[in-house]
Order: structure tokens, then sequence, then C-alpha cells
């Protein structure tokens, strides 16, 4: 027995090469999956080896029109010398019993025309082990934007169309789609009909401020907790900002503030610039936290802040413009101003010298004039002025003493010689002018310092006295 087992062995592959070796291709194939239900296909994989020196395409036909064959589409080419590898799907028509099929299938070669056969064995299924039934076979298609705004709904569709007789919710239990899409969930059930199809949408809310990037959304359709079909995208969400800026001026006293607060409302990181116009001579008198940048163009002057904000994020800048220093500086010198008015001596007196004889030993005579002034508003009655001469100078007496005579003159040989002037009334603003002349008793060689002249009056009750300046000759 063994003996011819052996013998037919030998003999199949000799009949095998010596087919080989008279055909320009040959056929290999593997079954993926041939145990299928009457509405599903089975799977196999040929490889088609082209002996043929140029290359070749190839045509798949069956002999029986109970099945279909299909590649999916794909033309069956196969290059010179080479040898290539296409999934096949057998799908039984509709009038076909449970049971199993040997299925022949014809290779047909476009340049030669050439046939290679081969058959394929597939089974019918009766029933699920699960269902009892036909197997729910369901396409599910899913549709969503590949670019997702979160401040507005999201919407999400649903296609399910069911591909055989089985009536989904009446034979077997509801089919459960269960949409996950990472940052949101549901879940619902839904009945199908034999060849129905149905079309859903729904509507998701998302967190306005969600982080952007790229999110995984899977779509299942369940029935008995057995996954029938399942779909598999991604989406984006995209994103956005927008700074709102909200101003808040103040003012207290000749000190103005004012804030602005800037918020980010959005879900990305975001650069505001914030211009505050202010001119040169108000930045002295500015100060801004956080500091600012001041820029100078053609147009205007500005303070600039570069303000980066993360989602959500708040920032607060303040300007500060405080004229109250500079306020109390003029209001001081206002009051020392008026103090001033207030307080200066009415009468003023200036004493200048001019030199009115000299030789080369040096200066004999000086000319000595002292202007009086009422700088007031008021009469000032008895005034006295005096002027003192050292003891190195006289009096000359031989010349006019000018517009008014002194009423006194003392000589002592230590104070020197004192002259005195009696003022009775000098009306407002009104000016005198007292001149006289002194000889020198020495030559005097280089300058000299005279006395200062004063001036005493009356003053509210009590007498005052003013001085002149320093006269030197």
């Amino acid at each position: 027995m063994k003996k011819q087992i052996f013998l037919l062995l030998v003999l199949t592959v000799l009949f095998s090469s010596l087919a080989s070796a008279a055909s320009n291709f040959y056929i290999e194939s593997k079954v993926v999956n041939n145990e299928v239900f009457l509405e599903e296909s089975a799977l196999f994989e040929i490889t088609i080896n082209n002996f043929y020196a140029i290359d070749d395409i190839y045509s798949l036909s069956t002999v029986s029109s109970d099945w279909i064959v299909s590649t999916g589409g794909i033309p069956v080419t196969v290059e010179a010398d080479q040898k290539k590898t296409y999934e096949v799907q057998l799908k039984p028509g509709s009038d076909l019993q449970i049971g199993v099929y040997n299925v022949e299938i014809k290779f047909k070669s476009a340049r030669t025309g050439e046939i290679e056969r081969k058959i394929f064995n597939v089974q019918i299924k009766s029933f699920d082990p699960i269902f009892g039934t036909y197997r729910p076979s369901v396409v599910l298609g899913v549709d969503i934007a590949d670019q997702v705004d979160p401040r507005i709904n999201v919407p999400v569709e649903i296609f399910l169309r069911n591909r055989n007789r089985l009536d989904i919710g009446v034979d077997i239990a509801s089919a459960k789609v269960i949409v996950d899409g990472n940052l949101f969930y549901k879940e619902y059930m839904v009945p199908l009909g034999p060849l129905d199809e149905k079309r859903d949408e729904l509507l998701f809310t998302l967190d306005e401020f969600q982080e952007p990037g790229i999110y995984p959304l899977s779509v299942k359709l369940e029935i008995l907790n057995v996954t029938i079909s399942e779909v598999n995208k991604n989406y984006e969400i995209i994103g956005f900002s927008t700074v709102s800026i909200d101003r808040t001026p103040s003012s207290v006293f000749f000190k103005k503030t004012e804030t602005i607060v800037l918020e980010n409302i959005g879900n990305t990181e975001k650069t505001k610039e914030i211009q505050f116009k202010l001119p040169f001579y108000k930045k002295f008198f500015t100060s801004t936290e956080p500091k600012a940048e001041y820029v100078k163009s053609e147009e205007e002057k500005y303070l600039l802040w570069e303000v980066t904000l993360q989602p959500q994020e708040t920032a607060e800048l303040v300007i500060v413009q405080n004229y109250r220093l500079p306020l109390v500086i003029l209001f001081f010198f206002v009051i020392l101003i008026v103090m001033y008015y207030l307080t200066r001596s009415p009468l003023i007196v200036l004493k200048e010298a001019f030199i009115e004889g000299s030789t080369k030993d040096g200066v004999s005579e000086l000319k000595v004039r002292l202007f009086i002034k009422n700088r007031s508003r008021k009469n000032i009655r008895g005034a006295k002025l005096i002027d003192r001469l050292s003891s190195m100078l006289d009096l000359k007496k031989e010349k006019h003493l000018g517009t008014l005579h002194p009423s006194k003159i003392t000589v002592s040989d230590k104070k020197g010689t004192v002259l005195k002037w009696d003022l009775e009334n000098l009306e407002p603003f009104e000016e005198r002018i007292v001149t006289y002349e002194v000889i020198s008793k020495l030559k005097i060689i280089g300058s000299i310092k005279l006395p200062k002249a004063k001036i005493n009056f009356p003053n509210k009750g009590r007498e005052r006295t003013t001085f002149s300046n320093d006269t030197l000759v």
C-alpha cells in the first residue's frame, strides 16, 4: 500500500513538472480564509510565475456562474521572468446552499492565450456559533472634519449598511454603536433591517479652550459584545487666540492711573504689543509696572510692551502719571515769592563810585553816587540815609554836593567821616540820587573797598535798616 502511495506522488510531481515545462506560466495558491457565510467572500493569495521572456497580463474567470472572482480591481500584471502575488476573492452566489465547493478558476495569458486551471476549496458555513444564524455583516462609515474648532459643536456622521438578510434588532439584538473621540464619548443602540441603510449625525460639545493637537477617533459596531466593524480616524483641534483688552482710567488729585488688563481668550500662546501714547515732557512724570520701552518714531512717541500670554492667562499693565511733586515744588516756589514780596525791604539802596582824578602815582579823587528807591505802594516818611568814609578819605567840600546835601556830617578818628541825609517823604516808586566827592589822603594804588551805605526808616511800628551793596573801586 505504501509503495502505491509513493508511486502516485512521484507520478503527480512528474506530471506537474512536465506541465510546467510546457507552459509559459505557473500558478501557486495559499488559503487565507475559505470558510465563509453566504454573504461573505473567500480569500486566497495567488502567486503567478511568468516564465515568458516579456511582461504578461493575466485574466481570471470561473467556470461556474455561481461564483464571482475578483482581484479588487487590480490588473494582474507580471514582468518577464518574475513572479508576483495577488489577493483573489471568491464570492458565492445567492442561490448556493450550505456545503463545500471546489471552485475552478481559469488563468489566461494575454500574450500567448495559454490557460492554466486551478481548483480552490470553499466551504459555505450554515450557522454562526455565536449568532446562530447569518453572521452580521455591516458596512460602517464615519465622517468627521479633518480640522475641528473647539468653540463650535463637532459633527460626527455615522453610516451603516446591512449587507445580508439578517434583521438586526429582530432576529438578534440591536447593534451598539460606540463613538470614542478621546475628548467625547457616546454609545447608542440602532436596529438594522435586511439590506437596510442608516445615517446618523451626532453633535459633540468640546471644552472651547481645549489644547490644539491631533486626537484619535474610534467608532465600533458591536452586536452581542462582538465587534462587527470598526473605523479609526484622526482629527485635529485647531489653535486660536484672541487677546481682550480692558482699560480702566482713574484720577485723584493730579495723579492719573490707567490699568490695562489683557486676557488670552484662546487655546494657544499669544504675543500682543500694547502701545500707550506719551509726549516726551510727560515721560518724566510717568512710571509703569511692568517697565515699558519708550519708543520715538517720526510720527509719535509712545510706551511699548510686548506681552506673551498662555491660554486663558491674564496680565496687568499699570501706567501712573504723577504731577503732585512738580505741583508741590511750584506751590512752595509761589509761597517763597509771596513771602519774599511780603518780607522784602520797601527801600533799596545802590552804591557806586567812579574815579574822578588820578596821577601816575595813584588815585586821588572819587565820585560816589547813592540810588534810593521806594519800591512799595506806600509813602515812607522819616527815612535817614547814612554813609561812611574810611579814615583815609575826606569829603570834598569845594564843589556842589549834588541834589541833596547831608543833614549832618560827623568826623571821627576811629570811624572816619559819617554822612547823614534826612529823607522826609518818599512817595511810592520814587527814586532819589545822592552824589558826593571824596579826596584820598594818600595815593591809592590798586583797588579800594568802600563801606556799605544804609538807610533807616520806620516800618510797621519799628525801625528797619536796609544796606547797600559792596562797592569796589
